[in-house]
């Protein structure tokens, strides 16, 4: 008896640590996007003006990115500058922020988006299949079931972004 309560003990652990897997396994993506964001706010040399408060990182569209960001980066910091993480429902807020992602589902705004924040100076990361050409400074797309990343140098410099060597190195696509 005790033999059968230690070997359904075991089946019950085996299966929540399942269950548990396939959870993590959904959020990879996510997981791999919010390090992406993570990384690109760590290697860009940011305006001036950009250096005070919080470094606000907004996420229009994508809540389970919105959740991996706070999960992962919301008591960490870039610089001095101690991460706020905010997830947008619409254009409000946006030239609060330092980085902005637009999600797939949202990249019929990025065009606007992208005119909104200009001034601003903030870093707009899409996941559309136009969103460099829409003036968005990094891109992240699918290249052989991997997520990787475009840069558009051209944009971030029209934000007054400079983008870090090292990042231009680990790039799908880097256009000048």
């Amino acid at each position: 008896m005790r033999i059968l309560l230690l070997l359904s003990a075991i089946v019950l652990s085996l299966g929540s640590g399942v269950e548990n897997t396939q959870l993590d396994e959904k959020d990879t993506n996510s997981m791999i996007k919010a390090n992406y964001l993570y990384n690109f706010a760590k290697l860009v040399g940011w305006p001036e003006k950009k250096s005070k408060g919080n470094f606000v990182i907004g996420i229009l569209g994508d809540p389970s990115l919105y959740q991996q960001m706070i999960k992962r980066y919301s008591d960490k910091s870039i610089g001095n500058q101690p991460i706020e993480i905010v997830q947008l429902l619409g254009t409000e807020r946006l030239t609060e922020m330092h980085m902005l992602f637009v999600s797939r589902t949202k990249s019929g705004e990025t065009e606007a988006v992208v005119k909104e924040t200009m001034k601003a100076n903030t870093m707009v990361v899409t996941e559309s299949d136009n969103g460099l050409s829409h003036g968005s400074v990094i891109n992240i797309v699918v290249v052989d079931n991997r997520l990787k990343f475009d840069i558009n140098e051209t944009n971030a410099g029209s934000r007054e972004l400079v983008i870090a060597n090292t990042l231009k190195s680990l790039a799908n696509n880097l256009i000048k």
